[in-house]
């Protein structure tokens, strides 16, 4: 699910669906920074590739554009073993650097795996389904 706000865009990809051995879809949803007021949702997000392992790399891609007056994007991963507000995976920046897919919303690749992640979070075993 995506809820997009005033300036910014949080995506929140929850890492329960990501499982040390086979890397499912994740439910992901966008929220506002804390800055902005939370909108209601307006799409979804999809994980690429949908099964993988927690060293595979990933791609997240909107089912739709920002809506305006959005400009930049921060994404955050959340679930078992993480912080309760979500790990940074991509840092607050312009949407306008990330690729758009056809069907107008943008492709976020993340720099590091879910594997990667965990070990910076602390722990080192990713639980889901």
């Amino acid at each position: 699910m995506i809820t997009r706000s005033a300036r910014s865009t949080t995506v929140v990809a929850d890492a329960a669906g990501l499982a040390a051995a086979s890397a499912a879809v994740a439910a992901l949803a966008v929220a506002a920074l804390p800055t902005a007021a939370q909108a209601a949702p307006t799409g979804t997000a999809q994980v690429d590739p949908a099964t993988g392992t927690d060293t595979t790399s990933i791609d997240l891609t909107a089912s739709a554009a920002c809506q305006a007056p959005s400009t930049n994007i921060l994404v955050k991963v959340t679930g078992k073993g993480f912080p309760a507000d979500g790990k940074n995976v991509v840092g607050n920046s312009p949407i306008s650097t990330n690729g758009q897919a056809p069907s107008g919303g943008i492709v976020v690749p993340l720099t590091m795996t879910m594997r990667d992640y965990a070990n910076e979070a602390g722990f080192s075993t990713l639980e889901g389904r």
